[in-house]
């Protein structure tokens, strides 16, 4: 009887296994690899980890099909027995149990995907949501908080925005569409409103760097020369002016 070929399979982790080729067949995807010829010397299984692929490995081991004589009979105990190792080989925890079904799936292994589904199923059944939530510690999923959080998320990838913040950007949006439309540049609303009435007033009064302590001052300065219609008005060269015109007098009376 010839020799069994062997393949060997290389997990995600880098270990790799060698197995019969027809213990590799139960595998769907890598049977089609091997009747195409594609199986290099290692098959890399870059989905699958170690501790998973060993477990694969030891349910298709377990369920090979083998040629049996003609006057065999598949007897009932043979069948009870297949039952409970499988019952044990799926009495796992939970981050084994998606390993395995993530694993059957891919690698195509009906066998081992109908019994990790069943006993999936069977955990579930007759559990309340809030149950199952806290078996697989699920966080409680809300449909309208999911929609919203989806739906900003493409409007950020869309847009190329991090940390977006709808009504933030809304008032930005505001505040920059003004800016842009009066050609503004760090646009203030109310610092903008104050030195537009100022500089309205100075428009209209011609008032260059207007200061209203000065602006009094000079208006009171400016309506004494106007009224006197003096020209430059001095005090003290006013009562110097005045005193030489009454000596004048004095000496033209003499």
């Amino acid at each position: 009887m010839a020799a069994n070929k062997m393949i060997t399979l290389r997990s995600s982790e880098g270990d790799e296994f060698v197995v019969a080729e027809e213990v590799a067949k139960m595998s769907v995807t890598i049977s089609h690899m091997i009747e195409e010829d594609c199986v290099p010397g290692t098959l890399p299984l870059n989905n699958v980890d170690s501790k998973i692929l060993s477990l694969v490995i030891n349910y298709c081991n377990k369920h090979v099909p083998e040629a049996k004589p003609e006057e065999e009979i598949t007897s009932m105990e043979a069948e009870k027995e297949m039952e409970t190792w499988d019952k044990e080989f799926v009495n796992v925890n939970n981050d084994t149990l998606f390993g395995l079904i993530l694993a059957a799936n891919y690698l195509r292994i009906q066998g081992l995907l109908d019994l990790t589904c069943k006993k999936l199923n069977d955990q579930i059944a007759g559990k309340t949501p809030d149950q199952i939530r806290e078996m697989y510690n699920i966080k409680n999923y809300n449909p309208e908080e999911e929609a919203e959080d989806n739906w900003e998320d493409e409007i950020c990838e869309m847009s190329q925005i991090k940390n977006y913040n709808l009504e933030e950007e809304a008032e930005d949006n505001w505040e920059d569409e003004i800016c842009e439309a009066s050609k503004i540049k760090n646009y203030k609303l109310d610092e903008e409103a104050e030195v537009h009435c100022e500089d309205d007033i100075h428009e209209m009064y011609k008032i260059k760097n207007y200061n209203p302590e000065e602006e009094a001052e000079d208006h009171w300065e400016d309506e004494i020369p106007e009224m006197s219609k003096i020209k430059n008005y001095n005090l003290e060269e006013e009562a110097e002016a005045h005193w030489e015109n009454q000596w004048a007098a004095f000496s033209l009376k003499k």
